[in-house]
């Protein structure tokens, strides 16, 4: 008799996960058995995924950060030492500026003795164009249009720029101030010069009796007169007639009283016949200045000043130096 074979089950797979057990010996001997699920070795792996992620995430921006904060200390740096070099330029600039002043001040110091002296020598149109290329050019180095935030290489380009600059008028400038002292040495030679040269009246009063052979008026023997008569009353103030120093005063012959300015270049002035001396040897004098007073000493026929010029120790004609 066949049996009847009983109808099989459906196969069911369990829903329970899969455990892995993990035994774990200490060193005392004792075993730690440790299961762990399928579902938990997953968590543990995403979770340890996101964690390596997120620092790694973290330690990129960090760098990032890092560097971006070194990079801004290093423009901070930057920035202040480009600064402080414009600063200094700007300071430098107005020194020029300073200088450039002092230079046009000696310059129109100098223009105004040569005119005062009758010299007066007009600068030439090449020395005033490089005065107003130098003034111009400082001008323009004060600034011009400036960004907000400028790049690094701008401001290099900048620095660079003024600092050539700077050096250009640096040249201009010494160039020009030596030009001055140079102009004003000379200057002041030829003011010295034509201060040294006798060109007034040393007193005012008619000539009376000129340079040249004449018959002397006590002797009535024909003589060389070395010099100039000027006739006026006793007492009349008698003046240098240019800058010098007074070589010799007091009694010399036939002159009287007499003094004798040395004014340089081989130039001398003689004052005789004198009834006083207001002025000593080695007292500087300057022209204009009252030395003596007319007189009649020594040998004269009246009141008088008899007046020479002297170049290298001889007497010349002073009509030459003497105003029309």
């Amino acid at each position: 008799m066949l049996r009847k074979r009983p109808a099989s089950r459906p196969i069911v797979k369990s829903s329970r996960p899969k455990v892995f057990t993990v035994m774990v010996v200490s060193s005392h001997g004792r075993t730690l058995t440790i299961s762990v699920s399928r579902r938990m070795i997953v968590a543990l792996g995403c979770a340890l995924i996101l964690i390596a992620g997120t620092c790694l995430f973290s330690s990129t921006g960090y760098a990032f950060a890092l560097r971006r904060i070194t990079e801004l200390r290093y423009l901070e740096g930057f920035r202040d030492n480009v600064r402080t070099q414009l600063t200094d330029l700007q300071q430098e600039l107005v020194t020029l500026r300073r200088e450039l002043d002092d230079a046009q001040e000696e310059v129109g110091r100098v223009r105004e003795v040569l005119r005062s002296e009758g010299i007066f020598e007009p600068v030439s149109s090449s020395q005033e164009d490089t005065w107003r290329a130098a003034e111009s050019s400082i001008s323009l180095s004060r600034g011009g249009s400036r960004r907000s935030a400028p790049s690094p290489e701008e401001m290099l380009r900048t620095v660079k720029e003024l600092q050539e600059e700077s050096d250009a008028l640096l040249k201009l400038v010494a160039g020009l101030k030596e030009d001055a002292l140079l102009v004003s040495a000379e200057a002041s030679a030829k003011v010295a010069y034509r201060r040294a040269l006798p060109c007034t009246y040393p007193v005012e009063a008619d000539i009376t009796s000129p340079f040249g052979w004449r018959y002397h008026p006590v002797t009535r023997v024909r003589a060389f007169h070395s010099g100039f008569d000027f006739g006026a009353p006793v007492g009349t103030a008698i003046r240098a007639t240019a800058d010098g120093v007074v070589k010799a005063a007091g009694w010399d012959g036939g002159y009287g009283l007499r003094i004798v300015i040395d004014h340089g270049y081989g130039i001398e002035t003689l004052y005789g016949h004198c009834s006083k001396l207001e002025a000593k040897v080695g007292q500087k004098v300057v022209r204009g200045d009252v030395i003596a007073r007319v007189g009649d000493t020594g040998i004269s026929t009246g009141p008088h000043v008899h007046y020479e010029v002297r170049l290298n120790g001889e007497p010349v004609d002073p009509a030459p130096y003497l105003p029309d």
